[in-house]
């Protein structure tokens, strides 16, 4: 192993007691005995699934990393098979992350984990880079191993800062999304919601009230689907509710509620796949009648997006069926269309379920391939469709001032614009 920098903050020293509080899925951690300094902490595979991982949550007050370049680490395999290992330095408020990703790490090797905080999308956004987090904002460390064996194991040491950079400025237009609190839903905060009398339950969406929300109003809403669990270069994502952030930048986190949905499976919260799409689509319709009973939400005048998995399930989920499909005023759907393949999708069922859109309208950001447009196009549907230059698989481009963001906005007033009124129907 190699020593660390005694100059350096070692960003596990407050995790350094017996009862570490870190997370760990499919990963048992301990510390390993050292003759000084930050131990390493070795990381045990106990389970047989695709990805595993463990995350050091931020201490109190958040890591300095303002000025800091890049977040490293090494990582040794001292077992007997090969392994693959990311690094995640990821962001809260609706910023993204940045990772190293190394495959194939041999019995008895060590390497380098470097993440650059200061990493972005080059993007034609203005020809300039947008990027990926707020150093400030760093809300946990996360190492994710993929393609393992139950009973793999890595050792992870020297988990510094390094570098001096400028401090970081956040965009002036960059909007910041609420985290998810446990808590009482209320005005600019966003909580995970649980039906009633379902308290005890594993299934939840999370809901945000807009900043301006008051009893006895009434409100247009968002529903938002969220991607499938996905790690890579370009694409950091749960496959949770939480992780949505297309509403609040659709919306500015005023003037409508907005609420993310999750797909069901078995009764529970499924990260990857469309679940059961029959009881996922129930489930929309029961959060939309609470939302409209509740706080205010307009019966018929919701929007339906989502990225990736999310977009399809524009399709796949809120087209299902007459009843789910009469409870949208309009679609949007971002890197992502039904009837691909994916998931068990085919293109019949998903010119069937377009044909459920009637009049409405069906807005298409970052949908690249002729396909979607095409298949809309058959079934009569109106639609619009914009580039937004981020160039990558992600959704930040919602959270700043693009050309496409303003458009989906717009959009968005003008679609639900005829408040209190039941949607077009199909």
């Amino acid at each position: 192993m190699a020593e660390s920098d005694a100059t350096e903050p070692h960003l596990l020293a407050h995790l350094q007691t017996r009862t570490p509080q870190w997370e760990e899925r499919g990963l048992k951690a301990e510390w390993l005995a050292t003759g000084g300094g930050p131990p390493p902490v070795r990381l045990t595979v106990t389970t047989r699934e695709f990805s595993c991982w463990l995350i050091a949550p931020a201490p109190k007050g958040g890591w300095p990393l303002g000025t800091s370049s890049t977040v490293e680490a090494d990582v040794h395999n001292p077992g007997k098979n090969p392994v693959n290992v990311m690094m995640w330095v990821v962001a809260s408020r609706g910023w993204d992350a940045v990772p190293d990703i190394q495959e194939s790490i041999q019995p008895g090797e060590t390497r380098r984990l470097k993440c650059h905080v200061r990493e972005g999308w080059r993007d034609s956004f203005g020809a300039k880079t947008t990027p990926k987090i707020d150093p400030h904002l760093v809300k946990q460390i996360q190492i994710v191993l993929w393609k393992t064996q139950e009973g793999d194991r890595v050792e992870l040491s020297n988990l510094v800062a390094k570098g001096i950079e400028p401090e970081f400025q956040k965009p002036a237009e960059r909007l910041e999304v609420p985290d998810m609190e446990e808590g009482v839903p209320a005005a600019g905060r966003r909580v995970r919601f649980r039906l009633e009398g379902e308290e005890d339950k594993e299934p939840y969406s999370v809901l945000y009230l807009p900043a301006d929300w008051k009893a006895g109003g009434r409100y247009p809403v968002v529903a938002e689907y969220p991607a499938d669990r996905f790690f890579h270069w370009s694409c950091y994502s749960t496959g949770r509710p939480e992780q949505g952030v297309i509403g609040y930048g659709m919306t500015k986190g005023r003037g409508a509620i907005w609420v993310c949905l999750p797909f069901i499976k078995d009764g529970a919260v499924t990260e990857n796949g469309f679940g059961d799409g029959d009881a996922t689509a129930e489930y929309a319709l029961r959060v939309l009648a609470a939302i409209a009973a509740r706080f205010g939400g307009e019966p018929g005048n919701a929007v339906l997006t989502g990225f990736s998995r999310g977009a399809m399930a524009c399709w796949y989920v809120g087209l299902r069926n007459d009843r789910v499909a009469s409870a949208w005023r309009g679609f949007h759907a971002v890197q992502g269309y039904d009837g691909g393949g994916w998931g068990g999708s085919t293109r019949a069922d998903a010119l069937e379920r377009s044909m459920r859109i009637g009049n409405r309208e069906f807005f298409l950001t970052d949908n690249f391939k002729e396909e979607p447009a095409r298949m809309l196009g058959e079934a009569g549907v109106k639609t619009v469709s914009v580039r937004s230059g981020l160039g990558a698989h992600g959704a930040a481009m919602f959270l700043d001032d693009r050309p496409s963001t303003v458009a989906v906005r717009d959009w968005f007033c003008r679609v639900t614009a005829a408040a209190g009124s039941p949607a077009t129907e199909p």
